[in-house]
């Protein structure tokens, strides 16, 4: 089953990997480099699954949850970071995010595998 992907990454060649590999699989996948342009997508955007990487410009990724009016239960928020501190990882999953990946251990296959669960 296709969902529909908000991914919030600044690094604009891992985006660029990620939007590749969700979108071959058939899923829809917008993009955002930071917090503020995620919340300006989300105007016209309802994602199924929000990517959400913690350390940004302008608006980073504890931010955007504060700022976030989406409900949890309804859209899937996951966090991929190599963010490791754990006082600001929790703080974010209080705020509706399900788990926490670090990014530099998240496989394709993990990756994809989380997406379809």
């Amino acid at each position: 089953m296709t969902k529909k992907i908000l991914l919030v990454e600044d690094d604009a060649d891992l985006r660029g990997v990620y939007e590749l590999l969700l979108s071959t699989k058939g899923h829809t996948v917008k993009t955002a480099a930071n917090g503020l342009l995620a919340l300006q997508t989300l105007q016209n955007f309802t994602p199924d699954i929000i990517l959400l990487d913690a350390l940004m410009p302008e608006m980073d990724g504890l931010e955007f949850l504060r700022n976030y009016n989406g409900d949890p239960k309804l859209v899937r928020i996951y966090i991929l970071s190599n963010l490791s501190d754990e006082e600001i990882i929790t703080e974010m999953l209080s705020l509706g995010a399900r788990e926490a990946f670090v990014k530099a251990h998240i496989t394709p296959d993990k990756l994809l595998s989380l997406i379809a669960s």
